[in-house]
């Protein structure tokens, strides 16, 4: 290990989906691996460094186990492919990334997103009557929230624009 330090034993440790079963020998000097069981069934052996810092928590990267706390773990609403949800991230969007090419005309106005979550959005706004329709808000001024939310028509929407200026 160098230095004169010993290894702490972790023999009977979870780590993860990992327990630690024996010490292993290493071909690198100073290298202390572990002899591991993951919670699939399988063993591997890991560098003590891992499993202390948490960068290894299971067996390999195929580690079925891995794989159904991912999926599990990045579970949304189940309607990141839907209208409202495009609606939804176009309008944070446009409120909160001065990158986003319409920035200036909802953030850079001062237009906020006052719902937290998507959920909410969709509770208020309910799901889009048909393609035809987008998100509108009702006073060009106000904030996406709450009274201030409907789906409209192009035509509803050329109706509801704030006055230009004349140059």
């Amino acid at each position: 290990m160098g230095r004169g330090a010993t290894a702490i034993d972790l023999t009977g440790r979870r780590f993860g989906d990992l327990v630690v079963l024996r010490r292993e020998d290493s071909n690198k000097p100073g290298k202390v691996m572990w002899r591991c069981a993951c919670e699939c069934g399988a063993e591997c052996t890991i560098p003590a460094g891992d499993l202390r810092s948490g960068k290894q928590k299971h067996c390999s990267a195929r580690c079925p186990i891995r794989a159904a706390k991912q999926s599990v773990r990045h579970k949304t609403h189940g309607q990141t492919e839907t209208p409202e949800y495009a609606a939804w991230q176009n309008a944070v969007q446009r409120t909160t990334n001065p990158r986003n090419p319409e920035w200036r005309r909802y953030g850079g106005r001062g237009i906020r997103m006052c719902f937290e979550s998507f959920a909410a959005f969709v509770s208020e706004v309910g799901p889009r009557p048909s393609p035809a329709h987008s998100i509108d808000r009702i006073d060009n001024n106000g904030n996406y929230e709450r009274g201030n939310l409907r789906w409209a028509t192009k035509t509803q929407q050329t109706h509801n624009r704030r006055a230009r200026r004349s140059t």
